[in-house]
């Protein structure tokens, strides 16, 4: 009992973090996408830290090369319209593919995505609170595998490749 009330109380103390950074994204990624065509520069700073580093400048080059791909198969495959438009895409990404679907004057295809995404991370952040509120002692008992799990998935979607298990 002693274990699992550590174990929970250090989750929970993570999720109050991750509720607290994923709100703040939320509502960057929520203005950046806000009726008509996002810039770059509103996506990249609301959305993506600032690439510091020669490296970092490359990996940005692979990134675009891939979410053209994706957003190319996307057009042509509705199976892939939808793992665009529903995907569990880190927070970098959707601000990465919502670049390119506006620069390519993608704007129906923009439109489901910014829905989409958008839902999903409501979602997420919905999970997240509960799991934070059946965290007391006395609600543990009511929490679900799916609140539980929304920690874990939180940090994916803040961190990207560089979460725990990503």
């Amino acid at each position: 009992a002693q274990v699992e009330r550590q174990r929970s109380g250090g989750m929970l103390g993570a999720a109050i973090l991750y509720r607290a950074m994923l709100t703040g994204r939320r509502e960057s990624l929520a203005r950046a996408l806000a009726g008509g065509r996002p810039s770059d520069r509103q996506l990249r700073e609301s959305i993506a830290p600032a690439r510091a580093c020669l490296a970092c400048a490359q990996e940005t080059i692979v990134v675009q090369d891939a979410v053209g791909r994706v957003i190319e198969h996307a057009a042509r495959d509705p199976g892939w319209e939808q793992a665009l438009v529903h995907g569990a895409w880190c927070i970098a990404h959707v601000g990465a593919l919502a670049a390119a679907l506006a620069a390519g004057r993608q704007d129906g295809r923009l439109a489901s995505f910014r829905t989409g995404q958008l839902e999903r991370l409501a979602e997420l952040d919905a999970r997240l609170e509960r799991f934070i509120h059946h965290s007391a002692t006395d609600r543990r008992h009511l929490q679900s595998d799916e609140e539980r799990a929304a920690v874990t998935e939180t940090a994916r979607t803040l961190a990207g490749g560089d979460a725990e298990g990503g």
